[in-house]
């Protein structure tokens, strides 16, 4: 993560003014980071690797099915849940607890979810995804990729506030 950032901090010489303050958010929680944050090791298993809002289909209220599976490989499930919520209950007014509290307990109908799982799904999603998405090309984003440029941002914004409003769920 700290090499990515270094190349684009050094990229974004030239960058917005909003650009190069995304960039320094970003190394300040690379900089928070300890290695309590991943222990324990999240478990390994099947994943889709892109499960958010325009690979589900709903039918009324259920989801009818998941499409998309080009990325499907054994990974870490939590990273589908991260991106599941984040993709599902977040807008331009924020995240919606009650949605997220919805997904979990939906989730925990069918299986086991330990307290503080949703929070450190999200936590994992942007320590992989913020790379991607926080760069100096953020400004030319088309639609798809300025969603997620957004999310990223969102969780950054609010990284200690997510304890407080995720942490018991």
């Amino acid at each position: 993560m700290e090499h990515t950032w270094e190349v684009n901090w050094n990229a974004a010489r030239d960058s917005s003014e909003r650009v190069r303050n995304l960039l320094q958010l970003q190394k300040s929680i690379i900089n928070s980071l300890e290695n309590d944050d991943f222990v324990p090791p999240l478990s390994a298993g099947w994943t889709h690797l892109d499960l958010w809002a325009d690979n589900l289909l709903f039918e009324g209220d259920h989801l009818a099915a998941i499409v998309d599976f080009d990325r499907a490989r054994y990974s870490f499930p939590a990273l589908d849940l991260g991106r599941a919520i984040l993709s599902g209950t977040l807008s331009e007014y924020g995240l919606h607890k009650d949605a997220v509290v919805a997904f979990t307990e939906g989730y925990r109908s069918v299986r086991s979810l330990p307290p503080g799982s949703i929070l450190r799904a999200i936590k994992y999603v942007w320590c992989i995804e913020s790379s991607w998405w926080i760069q100096p090309s953020i400004e030319s984003f088309s639609v798809a990729p300025a969603r997620f440029a957004e999310e990223m941002i969102h969780t950054a914004e609010r990284w200690e506030q997510f304890d407080a409003l995720l942490g018991d769920l």
